[in-house]
């Protein structure tokens, strides 16, 4: 709840229509957080057309806790925070968080349902909405993507090895 809170106060000052970045021009890291949520989506729907809703919770708490809270939104504070408000940077970021949410929360409908129209509402202004009549959400392409993916791949194991070795 908090990580998504987090994201809907980032998000205030973003219009979709003027702000949102095409995929070619987002920072190279907000390209891997779309691809992560698109990975996020493909095991989520696999584990609701199985009917193993455990399986939806605990990729939607992974993605919240791990992928998110400890990596993404972690290194996103700073440009969110620092860099202009309508530079590229930021609304690279924003747009990011914009796609994100709008999976995420629809991810979250069938087994969070007051939550998920909450969110909802603020995210789309509409309180008249639902997210109950939305279907999944349809991630933008990313441009070279696997070669994105081997990329933060490598950053990402890096970042563990190094991790491993402060807290030795």
């Amino acid at each position: 709840r908090n990580t998504l809170r987090f994201i809907l106060a980032n998000l205030a000052d973003f219009n979709p229509s003027p702000d949102q970045v095409v995929p070619e021009s987002l920072v190279d890291l907000d390209r891997w957080a779309i691809l992560a949520t698109g990975e996020a989506q493909k095991t989520i729907t696999e584990a609701y057309e199985a009917m193993e809703f455990h399986r939806v919770v605990q990729t939607m708490m992974h993605f919240a806790s791990e992928t998110l809270g400890a990596f993404y939104l972690d290194v996103l504070k700073d440009r969110l925070y620092t860099t202009r408000r309508d530079g590229l940077p930021r609304r690279s970021a924003q747009t990011a968080l914009y796609h994100l949410l709008h999976a995420f929360v629809r991810w979250m409908a069938p087994i969070l349902p007051f939550t998920a129209e909450e969110i909802w509402s603020h995210l789309t202004g509409d309180p008249d909405g639902s997210v109950m009549l939305t279907t999944w959400y349809q991630l933008p392409a990313i441009p070279e993507a696997e070669a994105v993916r081997a990329r933060w791949h490598s950053v990402l194991e890096t970042r563990e090895l190094v991790t491993k070795a402060i807290e030795n």
